[in-house]
């Protein structure tokens, strides 16, 4: 497989049960297989600290504004903040679900504070901070458009037809 950011050959990196790619001729970056992220992304993962022992330095990345393309499949990454502060970008493939991070950015990861539950419940707060305004708005326009069509229902419900027959019909047409 060929880095993404350099186009060097990457070598695989064994630590205990886990193996990555990585790009030690070039660029220092990493390629993680689907799920293999999980295993050293917080500090408290031994592989994790195995892992950055064994990994090169961290080379120049020529990183430019394109995105690349995953070393598995071919497909485009897809590029994104890894946390709510921001900090820095990772890549992944939305095929394979590969990760790739840049040389250095492991440490980096690892260095974020909180576990995953507690990024995932800053992510969501900071959404609801973003977008809550203008959920509720959006919610309160559909209530008052579903209040609007259950009161014209109750207006002309003696002309439908549903309200000759025999039986139970709740609200007439509705």
């Amino acid at each position: 497989m060929d880095c993404v950011n350099c186009g060097k050959l990457l070598s695989e990196l064994r630590v205990d049960d886990l193996t990555v790619d990585v790009c030690g001729e070039g660029c220092g970056g990493v390629w993680f297989d689907a799920a293999e992220l999980k295993k050293v992304d917080e500090k408290a993962e031994g592989h994790g600290e195995k892992l950055l022992k064994g990994l090169p330095a961290a080379g120049s990345s020529r990183r430019n504004s394109e995105k690349g393309r995953c070393p598995r499949c071919g497909v485009g990454l897809r590029r994104y903040f890894f946390s709510p502060a921001k900090t820095f970008e990772i890549d992944e493939c939305a095929q394979c679900g590969g990760v790739w991070l840049d040389g250095g950015e492991l440490a980096a990861l690892r260095d974020l504070p909180g576990s995953e539950e507690e990024r995932r419940t800053a992510a969501r707060n900071q959404f609801d901070a973003m977008f809550r305004t203008e959920l509720d708005a959006l919610a309160s326009q559909t209530q008052n458009d579903s209040d609007r069509a259950h009161r014209f229902a109750r207006a002309v419900r003696w002309v439908l037809p549903s309200t000759w027959l025999p039986g139970k019909q709740k609200g007439g047409a509705f």
